[in-house]
């Protein structure tokens, strides 16, 4: 597991309305002491410019078509929410619940992970 991968948990919530499971592509952001830092795609719109939206309702970074399976346009939900312990991802991996799905081109992640920081992680006020 790295960062910039995508996994597609197909278990990652229930329907209220049917009780089924529900799958969403989840975007790995970090892995450390045991925990892996990720936050959902979404396909519902959202802002394309600027690409990184900190405002409400859906603080997200804009991702684009990314192909294969992700047919639509993406958007990284930056919406806070619970980590992941490492073990639990990689068993769900394993038994086939969370396959990889891809691997974000290097530039594209770190440009998008700088661009979901507030901007005082980003920019010295020296």
């Amino acid at each position: 597991m790295q960062p910039g991968e995508i996994f597609h948990h197909s278990r990652f919530y229930v329907d209220r309305a049917t009780g089924e499971f529900k799958g969403k592509y989840l975007l790995i952001l970090a892995v450390a002491a045991g925990d892996v830092i990720f936050r959902p795609l979404t396909s519902q719109p959202r802002p394309e410019v600027p690409e990184c939206h900190h405002g409400l309702p859906y603080p997200s970074f804009y991702l684009g078509v990314l192909g294969g399976r992700l047919r639509k346009q993406s958007w990284v939900d930056l919406t806070k929410r619970a980590d992941m312990e490492v073990s639990q991802l990689h068993d769900e991996v394993n038994v086939g619940i969370a396959p990889r799905s891809r691997l974000l081109p290097r530039w594209m992640f770190a440009s998008r992970l700088v661009s979901g920081l507030p901007r005082s992680a980003v920019f010295s006020h020296n």
